[in-house]
């Protein structure tokens, strides 16, 4: 073990320094030292390690704002598994690959296993191919070619290192850097880059290299964080957000650390051990090749390349609890795409095993709020739903309840329009939401029509995007009287139409959802202008949401390079775009009776077999598992075009 010789800390304690050797450096601090380590929110205890940066079987339990003393810190390069699931990847044409070291891959669907010491399990006889998706005649000193049913030893790094600093506590014990909140009683910052300390002119102070995971004291008090802070961090698992003291020096966002130095911002990852979020944009490098996602989050056949620096502007979370996705937005040419990070729960921490490396963390936003407007319950558990005459409705389902919820995926809880309605029993106007699904999932019933619905605004919380009325009090009042045969004649243009839309694409390949509001509301607008007791109000509310819910119809074929050589991206819009059309009613669990999935033929087997991907449009076919039919393959050409 090479040991450097020892670094004293100042009588400030202003500097604590973790410098890297070639495998393993010892720092010493002459004087004694104190630090102070935070637990989790959820226990008392912390994880410690031995020398070598492997945890110990034991944990060790933290008092409270107990100072511990310290014996100088050491960093180490830990090692980590590259291999937690399967080999780095590779997107050639929209087929995916994994390597298997020296310049060798083979395809996805052929690769069943993978072990954490690098023993992939070929399910099919496999040729192996180039970085280009050429075949190789020879490999590796050997045919290229790889026969089903065996074992192939991964020929590229098992392991990669990243440096980590930890402090000794003695008896053989060392904390993490991210651990600590105090060093000698002070505050400190913990740096997640190499950086130097500036003074006031923004001018670098000789030797005082600092490097990634070092800890640092800071000056200055924490405080609530302005609307301006650019670096801001929660305090323990609290939800307000505090920073520190930011000077700007040269265009550049510095902390103070005292005697007139000061480091950059973006070097420092934690304060006090609480994870720091940068307001703007960052970079993020994928560790492989990854698919850019849509609008919508669905994978397409665009690639973002391992190893490329990319701007980022935004974070969203999709999903909730053990579901939630981390994604980072990308802009593309003149589109803004999505790539996938992984499992939420890891952020903000430095996941080696996540799809990308991040250069500072942002703060994170919820990818509905970004994308569409929806309520949440107030303090009780149920919420009436409403008529357009502001009386609460009385078939199956007349109130929300979260009990019932079941089921986020049919989004029953999405607002379109906000409403003044006229409620002529309590002669008075109260504003209303406007429910954009009028088929909802209840768990004692399954889905119902609960028809051309609303919530009070005062009995639920409303998220996402805002929106504005629609109308005011005194138009409400106004409307409340009858509709004139004029009014009721402007509704008949929509009526009319509605047989030719019914035989767009737009409106076949929407899902169910979308085609049930618009069948709906043209069937509302039927007997509006049937009817002698039509208002005026509603008969503007009806255009409005037959406007809306024509244009929320977004069916349309697939795009496809090939649609004799699909690729496993296209095949999966396609499905989706299949279910859409064929999911026409439901089990009382929320189930399709019709669905389509996809088969595959085996060579060694007649017919096809249900399969959980797209393998080749050679061997694979969608099939509509219809109720009472026999399974039939679909025409792929009905459903996709070419580009």
């Amino acid at each position: 073990m090479k040991i450097n010789k020892p670094i004293l800390l100042t009588s400030s304690a202003l500097l604590a320094l973790s410098l890297l050797g070639a495998s393993k450096t010892q720092t010493v601090s002459a004087s004694q030292n104190t630090i102070t380590v935070a637990a989790p929110y959820y226990n008392d205890y912390i994880t410690v390690y031995n020398r070598q940066g492997k945890p110990l079987k034991e944990p060790y339990k933290v008092k409270k704002n107990q100072p511990i003393k310290t014996y100088g810190s050491i960093s180490i390069n830990q090692r980590y598994s590259l291999f937690e699931s399967f080999p780095p990847t590779r997107i050639i044409n929209g087929v995916s690959y994994y390597s298997l070291g020296k310049g060798g891959y083979v395809k996805t669907n052929n690769v069943g296993s993978a072990t954490k010491d690098g023993k992939l399990g070929i399910r099919f006889n496999t040729y192996i191919y180039d970085k280009n998706g050429k075949r190789l005649k020879t490999f590796n000193g050997k045919k290229a070619y790889i026969p089903k049913n065996t074992q192939f030893q991964y020929l590229g790094p098992l392991y990669g290192t990243r440096p980590e600093t930890f402090y000794n506590i003695g008896n053989g014990r060392y904390v993490k850097s991210s651990d600590i909140t105090k060093l000698n009683g002070k505050g400190v910052l913990r740096l997640n880059y190499n950086s130097y300390l500036y003074n006031r002119k923004g001018q670098r102070i000789k030797g005082t290299k600092l490097v990634k995971n070092s800890i640092i004291n800071y000056a200055g008090k924490i405080k609530s964080a302005n609307k301006d802070a650019v670096y801001t961090f929660y305090k323990g698992s609290g939800n307000q957000f505090y920073q520190l003291d930011q000077y700007k020096i040269k265009g550049k966002t510095y902390y103070a650390v005292g005697g007139g130095r000061y480091i950059n911002a973006y070097n420092v990852g934690q304060v006090d051990s609480n994870y720091v979020y940068k307001t703007g944009s960052t970079y993020i490098v994928p560790r492989n090749d990854l698919s850019y996602r849509n609008s919508n989050l669905q994978p397409i056949d665009e690639v973002a390349r391992a190893g490329k620096k990319l701007k980022t502007d935004l974070f969203v979370v999709n999903g909730q609890g053990d579901n939630a996705e981390l994604y980072a937005r990308v802009k593309v040419g003149k589109n803004y795409r999505y790539l996938w990070w992984g499992d939420y729960s890891e952020y903000p921490q430095d996941d080696p095993t996540s799809n990308f490396q991040i250069r500072f963390n942002l703060r994170t936003h919820d990818y509905e709020d970004l994308t569409k407007s929806y309520f949440s319950f107030k303090s009780r558990n149920e919420t009436p739903i409403y008529n357009i005459d502001a009386q609460q409705q009385t078939l199956p389902g007349s109130k929300i309840t979260t009990s019932d919820d079941v089921s986020n995926t049919q989004n029953i809880y999405n607002i379109d329009g906000m409403w003044y309605l006229w409620d002529a029993k309590e002669n008075k106007a109260e504003l209303f939401y406007h429910l954009q699904n009028r088929i909802a999932f209840f768990a004692s019933k399954g889905y119902e029509d609960i028809g051309n619905s609303f919530v009070k605004a005062d009995d639920v919380n409303v998220c996402g995007i805002k929106l504005t009325p629609q109308n005011t009090p005194e138009e409400a009042k106004a409307d409340s009287a009858l509709a004139s045969a004029s009014q009721k004649d402007q509704l008949k243009e929509y009526v009319d139409e509605a047989p030719s839309v019914r035989e767009t694409y737009k409106y076949k390949l929407s899902s169910y959802f979308l085609r049930a509001n618009y069948d709906g509301v043209v069937s509302d607008a039927e007997k509006a202008m049937k009817s002698d007791k039509t208002t005026a109000l509603e008969v503007k509310e009806l255009l409005w949401q037959l406007k809306q819910d024509k244009a929320d119809l977004n069916g349309a074929k697939v795009k496809v390079k090939n649609i004799k050589d699909l690729t496993f991206n296209e095949a999966n819009q396609i499905l989706q775009v299949m279910n859409n059309y064929y999911a026409n009613s439901f089990y009382s669990s929320g189930i399709a009776k019709d669905s389509v999935a996809i088969y595959q033929h085996w060579a060694h087997k007649d017919g096809y077999y249900p399969t959980y991907r797209w393998n080749s449009s050679k061997v694979s076919v969608f099939m509509l598992r219809q109720q009472g039919e026999k399974n039939r393959i679909l025409d792929v050409s009905d459903f996709a075009t070419e580009n």
